[in-house]
């Protein structure tokens, strides 16, 4: 069977799919799986089913067709409640009835939804690779079937973590946001082997790239395998602004080297997040903690500890000498 989506690599069909009795889809619903080995898994003739699997290596794998229902969720135990709200990404989400019944589903939510099935668990949310999979696929859905919220499986079903608190739900415009599909911006020609002027920052300035934004090797924004893409969120020097689409900054692997290792990269102006004079102090980072913030920490609360204890060490001196 041919696949839904232009973006599935493969359809392998999973046997337990029904009618949508002339339901519309009202909604994309997103799982983690709990582990591996997904599609295989839903081979099973045991009533659960996916529309489509996001495998570890971002492959997508689509297992029923659109115009049919997947077994995803169990329809007896739709949930009456709200979770209390979480924070992720800046994203502010609470999880419940309320988000299912906004989406305009009220009973048996697999009758309405594409169900969308991530390898991994929701302890750690999707991988960098599922993470751009997924976005892409959302938004190939969207655009054969006009705007649709993205839910997860416990707004229906209140004993489930999944999707978990580490799931990207600003990637779909909000949880529970009924958002259109979004073009890709039509890169600026390239100039070829001739490079035109642009303008630059009067004073040294940095550019704040956002997180899993890719720089590029040229103007064009075209695909090639020296395109990095960064993670986390960094400063770099704002070289210039190329277009009204794209600017420059100077790429350095790794953040904070002061070596003649920077290159210019040309970066979406829409992937800038906010640009500082080096000599201003830097925005407080409201990101999650990375491991490079966890290691500063235990770094600065070893030293507190040891300042500590040589100061008691004096103390416990200076009183012995003046009891002698």
């Amino acid at each position: 069977m041919t696949t839904d989506s232009p973006l599935a690599n493969a359809f392998v069909a999973a046997p337990d799919n029904w009618t949508r009795g002339g339901s519309a889809v009202k909604a994309v619903v997103a799982h983690m799986a709990e582990g591996g080995g997904t599609v295989s898994w839903l081979t099973r003739n045991d009533g659960n089913s996916s529309h489509y699997v996001v495998e570890y290596s971002g492959r997508i794998v689509q297992m029923v067709a659109e115009s049919r229902a997947a077994g995803s969720m169990n329809p007896n135990t739709t949930r009456t409640n709200d979770d209390p709200p979480f924070t992720f990404e800046g994203e502010s989400v609470r999880y419940g009835a309320t988000a299912l019944h906004a989406a305009g589903i009220a009973s048996d939510p697999n009758r309405y939804a594409i169900a969308i099935e991530v390898e991994g668990f929701a302890l750690l949310g999707p991988n960098p690779a599922q993470r751009a999979s997924l976005r892409a696929l959302v938004n190939d859905i969207r655009r054969r079937r006009g705007p649709l919220p993205v839910l997860g499986h416990r707004d229906q079903q209140g004993y489930k973590a999944c999707p978990g608190h580490r799931f990207p739900w600003a990637d779909y415009g909000g949880h529970a946001v009924k958002r259109a599909y979004v073009a890709a911006p039509t890169p600026p020609p390239s100039a070829g082997d001739t490079v035109k002027s642009f303008s630059v920052p009067e004073v040294r300035t940095l550019a704040k790239i956002a997180n899993l934004a890719w720089l590029y090797g040229d103007s064009s924004l075209s695909a090639d395998p020296g395109n990095v893409q960064l993670s986390p969120s960094r400063e770099l020097v704002l070289v210039g602004t190329f277009s009204a689409a794209v600017s420059i900054v100077a790429y350095e692997p790794a953040a904070g080297d002061t070596g003649a290792t920077s290159r210019a990269m040309f970066v979406r102006a829409a992937d800038v997040t906010a640009t500082r004079p080096v000599s201003a102090a830097a925005p407080v980072d409201t990101s999650p903690f990375n491991q490079a913030d966890i290691d500063a920490a235990v770094a600065k609360a070893l030293a507190v500890a040891a300042r500590d204890e040589r100061e008691r060490i004096a103390a416990a001196i200076a009183t012995r000498i003046r009891t002698i």
